[in-house]
């Protein structure tokens, strides 16, 4: 048996660049070239940057992102103040908080207030409720209370609140002051503040 031809070293070093020039022509027409696609295993297709959808996009099976699958999350809370006095001063009879939750940047908050006190001096006054979100009220409601009477008020407060980090801390205070006189503190005083977080990504 004859041995192999062999192709002259000139030839075959030519032979190389253009078989590596065929691969890279191939590669080129490909149609994930450039577009960071690839197909690592069967089944399987991998984007290495950006992707944007133009039109629909449906998910038929699972989708394990979180980003995707819980895009918004809620919480509530709620706390009261009992028996306190109330003085001209505007300050927090009840607070309450909720931390962010990891992967959430903004937070539409509601915040509900309500107060009623007794009017223990010897003239008519008023209260006055806020509700406050991270120390910016929602407005001051008031009544009036006649001289040895209980009067009530109602604050809400809404605010969208971007630039979040997990483990940040909401807070929201039920605000409440009178108009003339403080009055002392009476078992019946009661003050509620109640907050709903929407947390969005």
């Amino acid at each position: 048996m004859g041995a192999t031809p062999q192709l002259p070293r000139d030839d075959f070093a030519k032979w190389m660049r253009e078989i590596e020039r065929r691969m890279a022509l191939i590669e080129q027409r490909s149609p994930f070239t450039g577009t960071g696609l690839s197909a690592p295993v069967a089944g399987t297709t991998q984007v290495d940057g950006n992707l944007t959808v133009v039109g629909t996009f449906t998910a038929l099976g699972k989708v394990s992102n979180d980003a995707l699958t819980n895009p918004v999350s809620a919480d509530i809370n709620g706390a009261n103040g009992i028996g306190l006095s109330v003085s001209t001063t505007s300050t927090s009879k009840a607070t309450t908080s909720l931390i962010v939750p990891a992967g959430f940047t903004k937070a539409l908050v509601r915040a509900d207030a309500l107060g009623q006190a007794a009017n223990t001096t010897a003239s008519a006054d008023y209260l006055y409720v806020m509700a406050d979100i991270q120390g910016v009220g929602g407005g001051e409601m008031y009544n009036i209370a006649a001289s040895g009477t209980a009067t009530s008020a109602v604050g809400i407060a809404n605010r969208l609140l971007t630039g979040l980090s997990t483990g940040d801390t909401i807070t929201c205070d039920a605000m409440s002051r009178t108009n003339t006189a403080g009055w002392a503190a009476n078992g019946g005083n009661l003050w509620i503040i109640h907050m709903l977080a929407i947390w969005l990504r």
